[in-house]
């Protein structure tokens, strides 16, 4: 075990190496700065930094984070739990404790997905009746 750490530790060191000695394209000296500035200014401007939103945008914006964090933590409850049950060794009241984890998780799961397709849809009914000039989820 310890042998193949080593090996994959490595490789890894070996890979960063190779990565130094590739080539790299030459620039103008004071051509960087402005294009970084220009680079930062058009995504500031795309993500709408600095502009005012409306706060029942921003609190819809969050509940929408916040049910992806969700989605994420059952799909992880899924997986632990699936492990349990492969690895239950035929006793019953693991594989039954596993079974009992999957089916709650699931139904979250569906819990979460049905929260997550209303709040999307409140979400785009108030930003139309706030702003009903800009795109919707990429739709006009």
């Amino acid at each position: 075990m310890r042998k193949n750490i080593y090996i994959i530790g490595a490789m890894c060191l070996l890979i960063v190496g190779l990565f130094q000695f590739a080539p790299v394209p030459a620039r103008a000296a004071g051509s960087v700065t402005v294009d970084i500035e220009n680079q930062l200014r058009a995504g500031a401007d795309e993500a709408e930094l600095g502009a005012v939103k409306e706060p029942q945008l921003i609190i819809a914006t969050g509940i929408k984070i916040f049910l992806g964090f969700l989605g994420t933590i059952f799909m992880i409850i899924i997986l632990l739990a699936g492990y349990k049950y492969i690895t239950a060794g035929g006793d019953e009241s693991e594989i039954q404790s596993a079974k009992k984890t999957i089916g709650a998780a699931i139904a979250g799961l569906l819990l979460i997905m049905l929260s997550y397709s209303i709040t999307i849809f409140v979400t785009k009914g108030v930003q139309q009746s706030l702003r009903p000039d800009i795109e919707i989820l990429g739709r006009p």
